[in-house]
């Protein structure tokens, strides 16, 4: 296969996101191989052995350090990032599938002695199958036990770099519309980056929070980004009115109570309010005896 000329990516090829490491490269070749090795692989055999000449061709340009450094360095080709880039959840091939099952019992072994290793696979599994069967992968066939928080991490951001942008806060709102399951919010959010980039984030983020009330709502509190949310969005309306009616709560409750205190003083006969103006100014002349007292301390201190 001819990398340089055709128009052939070959982290397609295997299933991972462009520039993954070659650590992944190789552990996920290493998973699919098994599955299409000819003493096991169930099905039309001309269908195996050419797919493994793919994953062979693939595996064997990105092992080379300079080739792939050089491959990365340019970048993917403008239809091959549109291919890689588009959000497609359920697009998740059988391939990966019957991967993940030839990698079932060394998995499930290692997971007794690291239990840490289901709660990184299973919040991976939530944001994307795919990058789920490569953690596992790269685990198993590069027993990377003990470094299995950063390994999640990095596919987490790859993933998350693939299909939406570098942009943090783009990234962000990602992770949070496909954990709660806002998939229709987050494939046209996908899509709006692929068309229009993330140069136009403001006007992406605004109209999807329009066109999508209240996970656009949600998403950009997430993130810290209130100032994109539109004041016609319902959700921004009815945080002014409830915010305007506290306003008003409080302004009452304080009215209400210097009303109580002017009701109170003018309900005082002409005796009491005698004797609370000679309080004020008792409290007043010991106040001032106080002071004095302190001032000279301090003279006295000082000498």
């Amino acid at each position: 296969m001819d990398f340089e000329n055709d128009n052939i990516d070959p982290y397609e090829i295997l299933g991972v996101p462009f520039g993954a490491s070659i650590e992944v490269c190789k552990a996920t070749y290493k998973s699919l191989s098994k599955i299409y090795h000819p003493d096991v692989f169930v099905g039309e055999k001309s269908y195996a052995a050419t797919r493994m000449a793919e994953l062979n061709a693939a595996f064997e340009f990105l092992d080379n350090p300079a080739r792939k450094k050089k491959w990365d360095g340019a970048g993917q080709k403008a239809k091959q990032k549109a291919q890689s880039q588009e959000y497609e959840p359920n697009n998740d091939s059988e391939e990966f599938s019957k991967a993940s099952k030839a990698l079932r019992e060394n998995w499930d072994f290692a997971c007794e002695y690291h239990p840490e290793l289901l709660k990184l696979h299973a919040d991976l599994r939530k944001l994307n199958a795919r990058i789920a069967f490569l953690f596992m992968a790269v685990i198993v066939e590069e027993k990377l036990y003990t470094d299995a928080s950063n390994l999640a991490e990095y596919l987490e951001d790859q993933f998350l770099i693939s299909k939406f942008s570098e942009d943090p806060d783009i990234k962000k709102i990602a992770k949070y519309a496909i954990l709660k399951k806002e998939i229709k919010f987050a494939q046209d959010l996908n899509r709006a980056l692929k068309i229009l980039g993330e140069g136009s984030k403001e006007k992406i983020l605004q109209k999807l929070a329009l066109d999508y009330p209240e996970i656009g709502y949600h998403a950009l509190k997430e993130a810290f980004l209130d100032h994109y949310i539109p004041n016609n969005n319902p959700l921004k309306q009815k945080e002014f009115s409830e915010a305007a009616s506290r306003l008003r709560s409080q302004e009452n409750r304080k009215k209400r109570a210097y009303d109580g205190d002017k009701d109170w003083l003018q309900n005082l006969s002409e005796e009491d309010k005698l004797r609370k103006v000679r309080k004020e100014s008792e409290i007043r002349n010991w106040m001032l005896i106080a002071a004095v007292f302190g001032f000279g301390l301090i003279v006295a201190i000082s000498f």
